[in-house]
């Protein structure tokens, strides 16, 4: 059995991260061995995030820092999980390189040709502080993917 979870769970167990800690915490229990993958934010983050801050003509991006992953690369990695062998926690996965979430947000809303204004905003939630402390980063010994948030969003055009 593989699992997906989100990396940083344990480091800002906030909110909804607290309920991943917990889901972990019952496989981790499981009398059937598993496997638990902890990836970074997918690219589609900042499309969800704009849905989610948009007030008017404003949104109102919170500021964190990220390093997002294609989602078809976690897909990939689940698969490949899946047909071998239970392992407990496999190495966590992010994408290539960090991104602040609301210039991610900024510049999808922009491919989209969405002409609100994107506003950074500093959210004061356990958890939101954790994102922008950089807790939700991929430590050593991550698995690195391939494609950027950049070259995502071209593909979105």
């Amino acid at each position: 059995m593989v699992r997906l979870s989100i990396i940083g769970v344990d480091r800002n167990p906030y909110g909804f991260y607290a309920g991943q800690l917990a889901m972990e915490k019952i496989y981790d229990d499981a009398a059937v061995p598993t496997t638990v993958l902890r990836a970074a934010q997918f690219h589609e983050f900042a499309a969800q995030t704009l849905q989610r801050s948009t007030l008017g003509p404003v949104v109102l991006a919170p500021r964190a820092r990220v390093q997002p992953v294609a989602g078809r690369e976690v897909a990939e990695n689940l698969v490949s999980l899946a047909e071998g062998e239970p392992m407990g926690r496999a190495a966590d996965l992010a994408g290539p390189r960090e991104e602040e979430l609301a210039q991610m947000v900024r510049g999808y809303a922009h491919s989209q040709g969405s002409r609100r204004l994107v506003v950074p905003v500093r959210l004061p939630m356990p958890m939101m502080r954790g994102m922008a402390a950089g807790l939700q980063l991929p430590s050593a010994g991550a698995q690195l993917g391939n494609q950027s948030f950049p070259e995502w969003l071209e593909q979105q055009k």
